[in-house]
C-alpha cells in the first residue's frame, strides 16, 4: 500500500499531462507545526519564494501572469534566483544567490521542513550540553535530600561524586567530577525546584 504523499514524493513521479515546471509539491505542514510561530513563517516564506523562483507562481494559483523577472519561459533558472536574491536583499534580508539555490535544493530533499533553520531543528535539553549520567546524579543526590534540610553545596557534591563512581555501572560508564578549583557549574537545588 503507497501513501498519496510517498507517490507525489518520488523523484520520478510527474502529472503526464503538465510540465514538471507545473508540479506543486504536496505541503508538509505537520513537522512545522511544533516549532514557534516566527520560525513556521519564514520556512512557509522561503517556500513562496522558492515556488517563485521555479514556476514562476507564489501559490497554486497558475491562472495569473508570473511577475516580471520570473516568469521561467523568458527567463533562465540562474536569472530568476538572481531577481530572488536581489529583491530579498532590498527588502532588508541579506541573501545570495548560493543560498537562494541552497535554499531550492533542501526544498527538492526535504521539503517546506528542509527550509527551516537547521538550529531550531535540534532537540534542546533543559540541562544544556551536561552529561545524562551527571544530570541523573544530581537528580537523585536532590531526590534523597528532599524532606530533609535543603543541605550544602559541598553536601550536594560530594553525593553526586558518590552515585557516579558506584557500581553498578562498568568501568567505561564512569565519569570523575569536576575538581573544585574549576567551579561548580551544575544546577542549583532552588533551580532545579528542590530546597
Amino acid at each position: 500500500m503507497l501513501l498519496l504523499t510517498q507517490v507525489l514524493e518520488a523523484p520520478d513521479f510527474d502529472v503526464v499531462d503538465h510540465p514538471r515546471s507545473t508540479h506543486r509539491r504536496v505541503p508538509v505542514h505537520g513537522p512545522l507545526d511544533g516549532l514557534g510561530p516566527e520560525v513556521r513563517e519564514k520556512a512557509l516564506a522561503w517556500e513562496r519564494h522558492i515556488l517563485e523562483v521555479e514556476t514562476g507562481h507564489v501559490g497554486p494559483r497558475q491562472d495569473w501572469p508570473p511577475r516580471p523577472g520570473y516568469d521561467p519561459a523568458v527567463y533562465s533558472l540562474a536569472e530568476r534566483e538572481a531577481a530572488k536574491a536581489a529583491e530579498l536583499t532590498a527588502a532588508g534580508q541579506a541573501v545570495s544567490v548560493a543560498t537562494v539555490r541552497r535554499m531550492r535544493a533542501r526544498y527538492r530533499e526535504e521539503g517546506v521542513w528542509g527550509l527551516v533553520d537547521g538550529r531550531r531543528k535540534r532537540e534542546r535539553s533543559v540541562f544544556g550540553q551536561a552529561d545524562p549520567r551527571v544530570v541523573a546524579a544530581i537528580t537523585g543526590a536532590l531526590t534523597e535530600q528532599r524532606g530533609r534540610s535543603s543541605g550544602t553545596l559541598s553536601r550536594l557534591r560530594r553525593q553526586v561524586a558518590w552515585l557516579l563512581q558506584t557500581p553498578p555501572a562498568p568501568s567505561a560508564w564512569r565519569c570523575r567530577p569536576r575538581p573544585r578549583s574549576t567551579g561548580w557549574r551544575g544546577p542549583s537545588p532552588s533551580s532545579m525546584g528542590w530546597h
